[in-house]
């Protein structure tokens, strides 16, 4: 029980695999009596590559049952066991990936999740790297944009959470910017471009962003209008002109 099934070696960080068909919630499975090390885990169930790198199937380690590892993830793929964890109050443990931090079970995987920059953990793109490569990857990374606040680099769907939980902002239903909640009605109703304004000539309603584009419409329209009344007035003159001129000769006939 307290041996890794894969290593052989004394559990660290012990995890149940999840990700298999035969795993029951609730109920007594493959795993349920036997436990993995946490980085055994990772290499067994190719966590630690590319998702393209990966083999299309993994079989269960006590029975034929399969699963993907295509679209596995840590959620996904394992369950920690926290008994196991607390139970070893060792401080003599070392990170498996960095070798520098050194703590309990329980410390060394919380550094795991959170600072190792040794460990590897894949991106919402697909690709799998070491946290001391992200900052470099996330600048260029086709599935995350940069926070304006705080400049970290956040996962589009996650852009909304994260604008309203950290920096209690929240998004305009008009043009989308993120603003802050206190500021958000003097936003939609004085500053945002998306408003809806009336124009001063027509009284029609239009969005703040396109008053410059629709009065030289009105403008281009006038153009159009006093182009047309001065053809009109240049061919009535030209015409009158004709009629003087033929009145005039026949008056001096």
């Amino acid at each position: 029980m307290n041996d890794c099934v894969i290593c052989r070696e004394e559990l660290f960080i012990a995890v149940e695999m999840t990700c298999f068909r035969c795993y029951k919630k609730n109920q007594i499975s493959c795993s349920s009596f036997c436990r993995v090390c946490r980085k055994c885990a990772h290499t067994y169930l190719q966590l630690d590559q590319p998702r393209e790198h990966r083999d299309m199937m993994k079989r269960c380690l006590y029975c034929p049952a399969l699963c993907s590892t295509v679209h596995l993830s840590m959620e996904t793929a394992y369950r920690k066991d926290y008994l196991l964890l607390r139970a070893d109050a060792s401080t003599d443990h070392r990170c498996p990936y960095c070798f520098q931090f050194q703590g309990t079970q329980l410390a060394i995987d919380l550094h795991l999740d959170s600072d190792c920059p040794d460990m590897i953990e894949p991106c919402a793109c697909g690709a799998t790297l070491s946290r001391r490569l992200w900052e470099q990857h996330f600048r260029f990374c086709s599935e995350r944009k940069q926070c304006s606040l705080c400049f970290l680099f956040i996962v589009h769907h996650d852009m909304e959470d994260h604008m309203m939980h950290t920096h209690h902002h929240m998004k305009c239903a008009l043009c989308d910017d993120y603003v802050a909640y206190h500021a958000m009605t003097a936003h939609i109703m004085e500053e945002c471009p998306s408003r809806m304004v009336h124009c001063e000539y027509c009284q029609a309603a239009i969005p703040f962003r396109t008053v410059s584009t629709h009065m030289e419409e009105h403008e281009n329209e006038f153009h159009t209008t006093f182009l047309r009344l001065m053809r009109n007035i240049t061919t009535a003159l030209r015409e009158y002109n004709q009629f003087r001129r033929a009145r005039n000769r026949r008056l001096s006939d």
